[in-house]
């Protein structure tokens, strides 16, 4: 700041000050002055206290003027008349001002990036204050949880008492894994909870994710890899089994075809050894087949991606199953509605998914009086969901968490690789798929399409 008017103003009044004070030393010394004495004496107080004034008027102004910085009062303290006064003091002024006003733009647009960031992420952000009020709950936290953004974290009592109860008592630093059933769907929930200051102010902050699908690649990978080695065992020692039983079988018709040659207890002997080895090689051939057709877990070709109406292949595979439907009188009840449900998938494999699953409801419910299957759909939050469901005989709890398991089936003739295939497709699509069931009332398959 320029100090140059004020401290000259302030020279010139310690100058005539100081030649006040001569005149009155001067004055006193002389006999009969004084009026003159008197005069100088009231023109030294009157200095004194116009230098302390205006000094006092100066502190004052530049107080008011530190404060209106603080304060961020540009254009009330612009308006002031003592403001205008000094244009140094003013040109001080405009200059902050327009350094602050720089720092408070930098300030909004990083905020404004960061909550854009923290909107946009795929991880749960909680953050609230030591009484419970929500400082931030972004969105992707709220669809984990199906609740609205609550005004305090006591609210989510309401929505899940156990989640509210482990964040009370979850401690800075600590990580837990909790199972949750949102919507019917099992999660497993990671929270890592961390504490910062703010203003003063005590803040909790908790990061949600859902490691459900994390695992779930890891188990379909591990499954992958086992049944690859399986295949590459069973292959290499069924293959010159079945190679040489095939040779044996051959040899002993032959020798059967000469009957004159061997006696009849030799031809019965080679009667049953041939049994035995066509039994051996039935077993064998059809151990082969079982393996190729496990080649599909770990053959899926990669999806042709493109932009495909959902309701089409709906109907397009209702279709293409039209006679189980109608040897079964299996009603369809399909809701998808008028309007296109367009995602992006490969026609074919969602075509496949969408048959494992009506052909698992067919079954379901071959024994119900009016069996019915519903097909609908939901689109929220880019993310496009298709629904079938059934009024069958549904699947117990136990055999829900074994269902996406290769080789595991409920069926007497099941393969087990139906929705575990549809699983893996689905995967490749970015989507996933859900199994919610009651004994006796039905099965809800949910196919997620992001």
């Amino acid at each position: 700041m320029n100090y140059r008017s004020y401290s000259l103003n302030i020279i010139v009044r310690v100058l005539v000050l100081a030649g006040a004070m001569l005149g009155f030393f001067y004055a006193i010394h002389q006999d009969q002055w004084y009026v003159t004495s008197a005069v100088t004496a009231l023109l030294i107080l009157f200095l004194v206290y116009s230098l302390i004034q205006y000094t006092y008027n100066f502190r004052k102004e530049l107080n008011s003027f530190l404060l209106a910085i603080k304060n961020k009062e540009y254009n009330q303290y612009q308006k002031n008349k003592i403001f205008n006064k000094h244009p140094d003091i003013q040109y001080a002024f405009n200059i902050i001002a327009e350094e602050l006003q720089k720092v408070k733009i930098e300030q909004r647009s990083h905020y404004n990036y960061l909550q854009a960031l923290v909107e946009n992420i795929n991880t749960g952000i909680i953050s609230y204050k030591k009484n419970g009020d929500i400082h931030l709950f972004n969105s992707a936290a709220s669809q984990l949880l199906k609740v609205p953004v609550p005004a305090n974290i006591k609210i989510l009592n309401n929505y899940h008492s156990n989640l509210y109860r482990q964040l009370s008592n979850i401690a800075a630093g600590e990580r837990i894994l909790l199972k949750m059933n949102i919507d019917e769907e099992i999660r497993q929930i990671s929270i890592h909870a961390k504490e910062f200051k703010l203003q003063n102010e005590n803040y909790k902050l908790l990061s949600l994710y859902d490691i459900r699908s994390e695992l779930d690649a890891r188990e379909l990978e591990s499954y992958q890899k086992l049944i690859q080695v399986l295949r590459h065992e069973i292959m290499n020692s069924a293959t010159p089994i079945s190679s040489l039983t095939e040779t044996v079988k051959e040899s002993i018709e032959e020798l059967l075809q000469n009957k004159s040659e061997i006696n009849s207890e030799v031809h019965e002997e080679l009667k049953d050894l041939l049994i035995s080895t066509e039994t051996i090689n039935t077993r064998t051939k059809g151990l082969l087949n079982f393996i190729h057709k496990y080649r599909k877990l770990t053959n899926i070709p990669e999806p042709k991606r493109q932009k495909t109406d959902l309701k089409e292949v709906v109907n397009h595979s209702i279709h293409l199953l039209k006679n189980n439907l109608k040897e079964n009188n299996i009603q369809v009840e399909n809701l998808t509605g008028k309007e296109p449900l367009f995602i992006l998938g490969d026609f074919d494999q969602i075509e496949q998914v969408i048959i494992n699953i009506v052909l698992n409801a067919i079954e379901a419910t071959s024994d119900k009086e009016k069996p019915v299957i519903r097909i609908f759909s939901k689109q929220d939050n880019k993310i496009t969901r298709l629904y079938i469901q059934d009024n069958g005989k549904g699947i117990s709890e136990e055999e829900l968490n074994k269902i996406f398991i290769p080789f595991f089936t409920t069926k007497q003739k099941g393969s087990g690789i139906g929705l575990s295939l549809s699983r893996q497709i689905m995967k490749l699509h970015n989507g996933d798929i859900f199994l919610s069931s009651q004994k006796e009332k039905g099965t809800i398959c949910e196919l997620q399409f992001h």
